[in-house]
């Protein structure tokens, strides 16, 4: 019977949001009757110690297995591991990747072209892909093989329904907070909109921020899994780059094709949610009911003014059956279906 392996990750406990992404894509990969195998990752002076303990847990991998690693992996580690893909392809085993993130579209320190992502995955017997958007730009810039599309990220945690009440037209903004990140909520413009903002996340710098009408609410730093318990009612707003009326630069662009993970948080709690309305989330988000999509966050004062306490129940209700299917792994566990 062939089996499918998972590439156990390297990650240490934090604040990180995308730590927790990669932990709950292995456990939900255990969930599914994958198997774990170990390279023993954690620095470089582990990995190279570890080649005697690597070539054993390769021998596990028969002709027709499946291994699922998760990417981006490990720039300190992709020379040797692109040998250790090839040599495993060459035995028969399949290696599919799982995407986080498209490097070439972020702001990362050694920043590489679409091309180079396009050879990496081109070297793979398949992708998983985060959605419909992200698939298309992948086989318009030259890949082949064949890609699953996710739809959305789960998100483990312990079950936390939203209080549902009628003071619900305000918003929470949960993630990297930093000036760099979140320009737009240290904007003077933000003067204009009168509804209330929570803050959660780290890198909140206080003394850049330009508008004074204390409608910014800073709530403090928690870990990813803890969130749902201080979020207490409202929207949670999914919204980067430099500009209240469009998310602009290169994280505002990136938002077409990416499914952010704070998405799934917001959704895992039964918080309806608002999202860009040129992001690759909105259709899910419009087709499922479980948020609005916006043009500008200078509308939102409008907008939620527009919005009954009637139609927000409905939409907490969806999201409150949407969560489940989040905290139980639903999406990951049908993108390994279409593997096997």
């Amino acid at each position: 019977m062939n089996m499918i392996y998972f590439l156990k990750d390297y990650q240490e406990e934090n604040f990180n949001a995308l730590s927790k992404a990669r932990l709950d894509a292995e456990k939900i990969m255990i969930k599914n009757g994958c198997k774990e195998l170990n390279f023993y990752l954690g620095g470089r002076k582990i990995y190279y110690k570890s080649f005697f303990k690597r070539r054993n847990e390769k021998k596990k991998l028969k002709s027709g297995d499946t291994l699922l690693i998760q990417y981006p992996y490990y720039f300190k580690y992709w020379e040797s591991f692109f040998n250790t893909i090839q040599e495993l392809r060459s035995n028969g085993i399949k290696v599919v990747a799982l995407i986080h993130d498209i490097i070439c579209l972020r702001p990362y320190e050694k920043p590489i072209t679409m091309n180079d992502e396009v050879k990496v995955f081109s070297q793979l017997d398949g992708i998983i892909s985060h959605n419909e958007h992200m698939t298309k730009l992948l086989v318009e810039s030259g890949v082949k093989v064949p890609i699953y599309n996710l739809g959305i990220f789960d998100y483990l945690s312990d079950k936390f329904d939203m209080e549902i009440v009628d003071d619900f037209k305000n918003i929470n903004i949960a993630g990297n907070l930093v000036i760099d990140k979140a320009k737009y909520i240290y904007l003077k413009e933000l003067d204009d909109v009168k509804t209330k903002i929570s803050l959660y996340g780290v890198g909140f710098e206080k003394e850049k921020v330009l508008n004074h009408k204390n409608n910014l609410d800073y709530i403090g730093c928690f870990k990813p899994e803890e969130l749902g318990k201080h979020m207490k009612t409202g929207f949670g707003l999914i919204w980067d780059g430099e500009s209240l009326d469009k998310c602009s630069g290169m994280m505002g662009e990136y938002l077409k094709v990416n499914n952010p993970h704070k998405t799934s948080m917001y959704l895992s709690i039964g918080m309806p949610v608002i999202v860009w309305s040129k992001s690759a989330m909105k259709d899910l988000v419009l087709e499922n009911n479980i948020g609005i999509a916006i043009d500008s966050l200078k509308e939102i004062d409008e907008t939620l003014e527009n919005i009954t306490f009637e139609k927000y129940k409905e939409m907490a209700e969806n999201c409150r059956k949407f969560g489940e299917k989040l905290r139980d792994g639903y999406f990951l566990g049908k993108a390994i279906e279409k593997i096997k």
